[in-house]
């Protein structure tokens, strides 16, 4: 077992109010998506950005990735872009619905859609449709679309949305979980397969624990049918050719900030769209010291460590 030294410290950068403008984009969706994990499993508190969980998260694996040569490379979300905000500012319902299905599931869109006007119908809204012709080189069929898609404005985030659609008790109720929008897309594709979609989404500079907005939302009861089959995008399965990553090991998911976190890292190099030739893991544990200044200072131990020996070369491109 390596012990490093209890001197290593990490001042938190100073947070900003949009991921974009973060030094460090991996560390910023990591360290939300750990501190939800390692603090909040059952999702019974509220938890988002600029908290103290979150910045022991940060702070942790800024200290973990100084322990060992090769280390610092090993990311969990993997620089996920700008459309990829999901996890932490939508929720999103989905019904999918094909010739063997689709009379038991389109009656399930219809009532959901009614549900939602009966709902948001006195918001401001956005309503089109749009016919689209889908001709690519690699169909060998051209097939045609048609989509419609309404936007409720539920806040006044939005410009579009008075005050007189938060006089309604319901409304105000979704707009203090922090849901600013609701978004309703259908979709017919050659007009048997069709794909509904209810999109809840948030402040677009509030990132929270999902989950929890969820929970909340199931206690307004004219939401809850709709709520309770609300989903998250699951961040871990958009990485295509993975070859690195991290892992929360032996985590109760309702820590504190005393206690300690273990982490699983694994890193892999060399032909990784075939799933990586070489490959080394470790696992380590930071133990936290709150400082008076508000800052944590984390003990680092790597408690094992095996695989190929990690090139002092290696490109993590």
């Amino acid at each position: 077992m390596k012990k490093l030294g209890a001197g290593f410290f990490f001042s938190l950068f100073a947070w900003a109010p949009s991921v974009h403008a973060h030094p460090n984009v991996d560390l910023f969706w990591d360290s939300m998506a750990f501190a939800i994990q390692h603090f909040n499993a059952d999702h019974s508190n509220e938890l988002r950005v600029f908290t103290l969980p979150q910045k022991y998260m940060s702070q942790a694996l800024q200290a973990i990735s100084t322990a060992a040569p090769g280390i610092e490379y090993v990311t969990e979300l993997n620089d996920l872009w700008r459309d990829r905000k999901d996890p932490f500012q939508n929720l999103q319902f989905t019904i999918k619905s094909n010739p063997a299905t689709a009379q038991e599931q389109n009656r399930k869109i219809e009532k959901t859609k009614v549900a939602l006007e009966n709902i948001f119908g006195a918001c401001p809204k956005d309503h089109a449709v749009e016919m689209r012709t889908l001709d690519y080189k690699t169909f060998d069929n051209p097939f045609a679309d048609s989509q419609t898609r309404t936007t409720y404005y539920v806040d006044q985030r939005s410009s579009k949305a008075p005050k007189v659609c938060i006089k309604d008790a319901t409304i105000a109720k979704i707009a203090e979980t922090g849901v600013y929008q609701v978004e309703v897309t259908d979709t017919l594709v050659e007009q048997s397969k069709r794909t509904f979609v209810v999109r809840f989404s948030l402040a677009v500079t509030d990132w929270r624990d999902m989950q929890y907005i969820k929970s909340r939302l199931i206690e307004i009861p004219s939401l809850k049918e709709v709520a309770t089959q609300l989903e998250l995008i699951d961040y871990r399965s958009l990485s295509i050719g993975k070859w690195r990553g991290i892992r929360l090991k032996d985590s109760t998911g309702r820590a504190t900030i005393q206690d300690p976190v273990r982490f699983d890292y694994s890193l892999g190099w060399k032909d990784c769209t075939a799933g990586c030739r070489f490959h080394h893991y470790w696992t380590v544990e930071a133990t936290p010291t709150l400082l008076p200044s508000g800052e944590f200072k984390f003990d680092v131990k790597i408690l094992s460590e095996r695989g190929d020996p990690v090139p002092s070369n290696l490109n993590p491109n």
